[in-house]
């Protein structure tokens, strides 16, 4: 009796094709925003943090008008902004995801999204991804502003910007990512402020030489790194186990 066995091609490519269909592939960055926007719809996805925006952008107004005005008064107001751009940067995007957070974690539906397919975390990843694209066009408008006014190249201090916020989103991420309570992000962020803090009370004048010592090539390399590093990894915080975060 004579049987036929597949040839090795045939075998490979039957291998490709189960992978192919049978295997859920990882999603990406973009495919994840995608999906999440087919089937929830916007209005649904930010359902009960609108206030929390709103609270922020007033928030921040305040802070950069508060800024502006100081600098219209500083001998050297010019290197000032290289060292705003740098601090303030990440500020509307932690206030955006810290405030959203303590409002969902104090809701008293928040352990039930906890049981859903769809999880709070798929919620986070989302709104985190809008939260960073909110900080990019309000902190451009900032910078383009102050460089405009101060004379200043806007290009150097935008990359600037640019390059602190995607290095803190990305860090941020990754301790949302590999830790199971949000005191260790909470951690990050404090220790991120106070560092900067001072650098900018007992070494101003070193700190921003070397921001400006370093070439706007090396600052758009570190925001393009940290940008991928952030959009890859972001999706995996919908990864997170269901009693991560639920009761930390």
């Amino acid at each position: 009796m004579n049987i036929d066995y597949p040839g090795e091609l045939q075998i490979k490519q039957s291998i490709c094709e189960i992978c192919d269909k049978g295997i859920k592939k990882a999603d990406t960055c973009f495919s994840f925003i995608k999906n999440m926007t087919k089937n929830f719809g916007f209005e649904k996805i930010f359902h009960g943090v609108y206030c929390v925006i709103f609270i922020c952008f007033l928030v921040m107004a305040v802070i950069y008008s508060i800024l502006s005005y100081l600098m219209g008064s500083m001998p050297n107001a010019d290197n000032i902004v290289y060292l705003s751009a740098f601090l303030t940067s990440p500020l509307l995007f932690s206030i955006l995801f810290f405030l959203s957070y303590i409002k969902e974690k104090s809701s008293d539906i928040f352990l039930i999204k906890m049981t859903c397919k769809y999880t709070f975390f798929h919620l986070m990843a989302y709104r985190m991804f809008i939260f960073s694209l909110l900080s990019v066009i309000t902190n451009s408008f900032y910078i383009i502003f102050l460089a405009v006014k101060l004379n200043i190249s806007v290009i150097s201090v935008l990359s600037i910007s640019m390059s602190a916020l995607f290095v803190y989103s990305a860090c941020l991420v990754i301790f949302l990512i590999r830790f199971s309570s949000i005191k260790a992000p909470i951690l990050l962020s404090v220790l991120w402020c106070l560092i900067h803090l001072l650098f900018f009370v007992f070494q101003t004048g070193y700190f921003i030489t070397i921001l400006k010592a370093v070439p706007v090539i090396v600052w758009g390399i570190i925001a393009v790194v940290s940008t991928i590093i952030y959009l890859k990894k972001l999706p995996q915080i919908a990864l997170k186990g269901r009693n991560i975060y639920a009761y930390n």
